[in-house]
């Protein structure tokens, strides 16, 4: 028996700990959570129509590779009615049932913009 033989046989156990512990640790490292940012498209300064276009490519550029998406359409505070957050939620309620690409949508939480912001979950 060679000397690296003779210290792979006097170390087997060393050997087998240390290679479990490296399979546990890129277990756990597998299993965390990575934070992926939302996609999120601006719509302040465009009329209803521009913002419908945008809108409507911005899901088909992104259902491919994200859950959901944010729509920023602001609430409407500096005009006499919120135009651009009425009439996109109204078309995304339309285009989910003719398209069948949107699962659902609802205001953003109060901490990211509330009714100001407009959360769609995709159909893959």
């Amino acid at each position: 028996m060679n000397e690296l033989e003779e210290w792979l046989k006097n170390n087997q156990n060393k050997i087998k700990d240390y290679l479990e512990e490296k399979n546990e640790d890129k277990s756990e490292e597998n299993n965390k959570k990575i934070k992926i940012d939302i996609p999120e498209i601006d719509l302040h300064g465009l009329t209803l129509s521009q913002a419908i276009i945008k809108v409507k490519s911005f899901i088909l550029e992104k259902i491919e590779y994200y859950d959901k998406i944010r729509i920023i359409h602001g609430k409407g505070k500096h005009s006499s009615t919120p135009v651009l957050r009425d009439g996109i939620r109204e078309w995304l309620e339309k285009y989910r049932k003719k398209e069948k690409l949107i699962k659902d949508y609802s205001y953003e939480k109060p901490e990211n913009g509330g009714t100001g912001a407009t959360i769609v979950w995709l159909l893959k």
